[in-house]
């Protein structure tokens, strides 16, 4: 949508950290909340619904957490 993201490269992140994930070659930024058995991508803007991944998706599709990001610049 025009924000820039400031991200640090790194494959894992803890849980309820902002990061940088690519979803099926989508680049995005999500907040990043980890379970046992899966992972879930919840979006800042609450138009969006959460993305669920459970171990099998995970396998099967192209989910990457790319970097933990450290700033957001916004367009006004």
């Amino acid at each position: 949508q025009g924000d820039t993201v400031i991200a640090v490269e790194q494959k894992m992140v803890n849980s309820g950290v902002l990061a940088v994930v690519v979803v099926d070659g989508k680049t995005m930024c999500k907040k990043v909340v980890s379970h046992y058995d899966r992972l879930v991508f919840v979006s800042t803007n609450s138009k969006y619904e959460p993305m669920l991944f459970d171990l099998e998706d995970i396998k099967e599709r192209y989910v990457v957490i790319a970097g933990k990001a450290v700033e957001l610049r916004a367009k006004l």
